[in-house]
């Protein structure tokens, strides 16, 4: 974290303050990465695709019950299937309600180089392999087949 010293009369009084205030609210640890991502989200001018659903299996291994994911925006939807080869690298089985649609898969805090892009098949679906686990985000960018030039949508940060 960047820290600002004070030239001032008041700087120890000002530097107490701040000591005061990290202690008693400190900064989110992934604030920044957050903060980077949105900034990121909105020069793009994209749409934000939410977590309306998500099946994740509770106390058990990826492999036994793989977990189902789905992001909803006003334009299209996103279902994820997830699981774990022998490596532990994960493999996303997934389908967008659009086909020739682009989907790419992003660390938040690189969010220009892509980890993995695919382009779904005529019905939608679309495989990404050899993740591996952590924090991601979905981009999908739909062509000039689905109307007019249409904003990527983004989804939100998951983590798996």
């Amino acid at each position: 974290m960047i820290r600002r010293t004070f030239d001032t009369p008041e700087s120890p009084l000002l530097d107490e303050v701040r000591d005061v205030l990290d202690a008693l609210d400190p900064m989110p640890d992934d604030l920044v990465e957050e903060v980077k991502f949105a900034l990121t989200v909105r020069l793009l001018n994209a749409e934000v695709a939410a977590l309306t659903a998500a099946a994740v299996p509770a106390l058990r291994t990826i492999a036994e019950s793989p977990p189902s994911i789905t992001f909803s925006s006003a334009s299209l939807s996103v279902m994820l299937g997830v699981s774990e080869d022998d490596r532990g690298l994960l493999r996303l089985d997934g389908w967008v309600t659009h086909g020739g649609a682009e989907v790419s898969v992003h660390r938040p805090e690189v969010t220009s180089t892509p980890l993995a892009r695919a382009v779904t098949d005529s019905h939608g679906r679309f495989v990404l392999d050899e993740l591996p686990h952590g924090r991601m985000c979905f981009v999908i960018r739909t062509g000039p087949a689905h109307g007019p030039s249409r904003p990527a949508i983004v989804t939100q940060v998951i983590e798996l």
